[in-house]
């Protein structure tokens, strides 16, 4: 049930400028891995846009709403089950990871280590990242919906976490975010020694890191 929620939640997103700004750093030839693809809209709306894309995610049901979409636009589907805590066994061009995927791990520097390991020599990794105002900002925030499928959604943050509560059809769904500071994951960067740049993107709440394989860039 969580999953249709996230979807129903997703489906309100104008996706157009996130995937003008994806396209202003891929490339058609390139093999990208949409990391933590979830219900598939960013996965998608690269496919219809010509991109060679792979889905991986966690949530087989997450995956089952992405393949759904795909099927309905005759998209030929390549979604795989992951867990991004595990080694991911494929390498690819560019791997894009929106969405806040990043704030789901409590810890991110051996995650950043196990994507860029993904990487051909001149592949780049692309994410974005809440940044530490939001913890303020979502801090007892809530939100109702009686429409479709009817929810409650409560938001608690301490000083670098944001507890999200989920009330749908007498269930509870309990997720938590960590926020980091940027200097946290530019010490993660410069740790492995990974060229950076910090660019902007379409959500002005969030950070957006493009890390390249090649020391060259």
């Amino acid at each position: 049930m969580f999953a249709r929620i996230y979807d129903l939640l997703m489906e309100d997103i104008d996706f157009e400028p996130f995937l003008s700004f994806l396209s202003e750093h891929l490339k058609k030839d390139q093999l990208i891995l949409d990391a933590g693809c979830g219900s598939g809209y960013i996965y998608q709306g690269l496919r219809l846009k010509g991109y060679e894309v792979i889905g991986i995610d966690n949530d087989s049901m997450m995956l089952s709403l992405a393949k759904e979409k795909c099927d309905k636009a005759h998209i030929d589907a390549k979604l795989y089950e992951h867990d991004l805590k595990n080694p991911i066994p494929v390498k690819v061009d560019a791997i894009v990871m929106m969405f806040d995927v990043i704030n789901y791990f409590k810890g991110v520097k051996q995650l950043i280590k196990r994507l860029m390991n993904a990487l051909n020599s001149d592949g780049f990794l692309l994410f974005d990242c809440y940044k530490e105002e939001m913890l303020s900002v979502y801090n007892n925030y809530e939100e109702f919906d009686d429409s479709i499928i009817p929810y409650t959604w409560k938001t608690i943050s301490n000083k670098d976490t944001i507890t999200h509560n989920i009330d749908v059809d007498n269930n509870t769904y309990t997720i938590k975010q960590y926020i980091q500071s940027l200097d946290y994951y530019i010490e993660i960067m410069k740790a492995f020694n990974y060229a950076f740049e910090i660019i902007d993107g379409p959500d002005e709440r969030k950070h957006y890191i493009k890390v390249y394989k090649s020391k060259n860039n």
